[in-house]
């Protein structure tokens, strides 16, 4: 008569697991490491603003910095931190700026984002 059991986890943890199969009398272990190697996802849509002056409009205009604080990257493993290519000041017609997430992992994502800056009393 032989016995087998595996002393097998359900699930497995973010980290190193050990495992330990029984086979009979022989027993036979080993560790089974999951990583988080999926890259966050961005929120950030296109976005347009009506410029202040002929100059183009503020990255600390109340409409911008709304805009900016509202990206946001969500994770599965962990939380992730975003950064802009935002300048201080956007000038009239189309600025591309690259919005970055990064996780606890290192894993990082990066979204193309146009914003478009109206000339002053146009919507």
């Amino acid at each position: 008569l032989l016995v087998a059991t595996e002393l097998v986890p359900l699930n497995f943890f973010y980290g190193t697991s050990s495992v330990v199969t029984d086979f009979y009398a022989f027993q036979e272990s080993f560790n089974v490491t999951v990583r988080d190697t999926t890259a966050p996802s961005i929120n950030a849509p296109d976005a347009s603003f009506t410029a202040t002056d002929a100059s183009g409009i503020a990255r600390t205009d109340p409409a911008v910095a709304s805009y900016l604080t509202g990206i946001s990257a969500s994770d599965l493993v962990s939380s992730a931190s975003v950064t802009t290519t935002t300048p201080e000041k956007l000038a009239i017609g189309i600025t591309k700026i690259v919005v970055t997430a990064r996780d606890a992992a290192g894993n990082q994502s990066q979204k193309n984002v146009t914003l478009t800056v109206l000339e002053p009393g146009k919507k």
